[in-house]
């Protein structure tokens, strides 16, 4: 039987925010959602999709023509570095006893350029050899480079990770069974653009994005409590830590991703439904204020259960037993 407690890593998680609410308010909200609404509606002048709910990556700013226009992935990278340092100063916030929270936004921000620009490198790179891949080898080199960004997206972004995870394996399974039901075995293949392999590579690399969440949810936790910018060691310590409890948290964080990804699907279909109400009645500025009100609803809980999700099973799981010392 597992020995690892949801209730208790939902309670230390929710204790760990409330303990310090306001200060979490101002990073989360303030920080991690608000002033990167600003600065997508000072470049655009509405706000993209690189804002809207889980956005974690440039990969989210609107293409034009196959590329992102310059100043829409300077604006998608600077509202990733600005989530990131949100979530690592509440980390942080979390974990230290008296932080101020000017100075763990300090730490968050130094902490998100490590783990911004890695997590764009390794996307980039999966995206450009993918592309340059002779013909036949593009999925086995995308599976072989996508490794890598798994384990960086999984260590920095567990919870994320998980929904995301869950959220696209299940709509391809459940995409296959329902093909399969109405006599259409290649539904879901066209969801992926046609090609039957890519669906089985998706629900495979799914499968051990969420294995990968589960193994390294500690890494941000265990940076963030010694203030470290090692995610190597926390990386190796959350290997090891979550290792007897792996199968429990993972369960755990897909239950949280699943209705992390149902409520952020909800909340996209009502606020797409009340723009085009709104476009048919020739109001021109209501879709893109429907875009940034849906964005700062759906981003309140997810950027508060980012927050708790990782302090809490850290916590569960006897952080006492972390040894900070590896970190000089």
């Amino acid at each position: 039987m597992d020995s690892f407690s949801w209730g208790n890593a939902w309670s230390f998680g929710y204790q760990a925010v409330a303990r310090r609410a306001w200060h979490h308010c101002i990073i989360l909200v303030g920080i991690g959602i608000l002033v990167p609404l600003v600065v997508q509606i000072a470049v655009s002048g509405t706000p993209t999709e690189a804002l809207g709910p889980l956005a974690n990556g440039p990969a989210d700013t609107t293409i034009v023509g196959g590329i992102s226009p310059p100043p829409l992935a300077v604006a998608g990278l600077l509202s990733f570095l600005l989530q990131t340092t949100s979530y690592f100063g509440s980390w942080r916030v979390s974990l230290a006893e008296n932080e101020a929270p000017g100075r763990a936004l300090l730490y968050g921000l130094l902490a998100g350029l490590i783990a911004v620009p890695l997590v764009a490198a390794l996307l980039g790179l999966v995206v450009v050899a993918g592309s340059a891949a002779p013909e036949g080898l593009g999925v086995p080199v995308v599976m072989i480079l996508a490794i890598p960004l798994l384990i960086a997206c999984a260590a920095f972004f567990s919870l994320a990770s998980a929904t995301i995870a869950v959220a696209v394996g299940l709509m391809l399974l459940i995409a296959m069974i329902g093909g399969m039901a109405m006599g259409q075995t290649g539904f879901a293949a066209t969801i992926m653009g046609g090609s039957g392999v890519v669906v089985v590579m998706a629900i495979v690399l799914s499968g051990i994005l969420l294995w990968l969440a589960a193994r390294l949810c500690c890494t941000t936790a265990i940076m963030a409590e010694s203030r470290s910018f090692n995610p190597i060691a926390a990386i190796r310590i959350s290997w090891d830590l979550t290792w007897d409890e792996q199968w429990a948290i993972l369960r755990y964080l897909a239950t949280i991703g699943l209705m992390l990804a149902i409520v952020t699907v909800a909340l996209g279909a009502a606020a797409t439904a009340l723009a085009l109400a709104l476009m048919q009645m020739r109001d021109n500025d209501a879709p893109w204020v429907v875009q940034a009100a849906a964005g700062l609803i759906a981003g309140l809980p997810i950027a508060f259960l980012m927050a708790m999700a990782t302090p809490g099973i850290y916590r569960e799981l006897n952080p006492a037993m972390v040894n900070a010392d590896v970190f000089a």
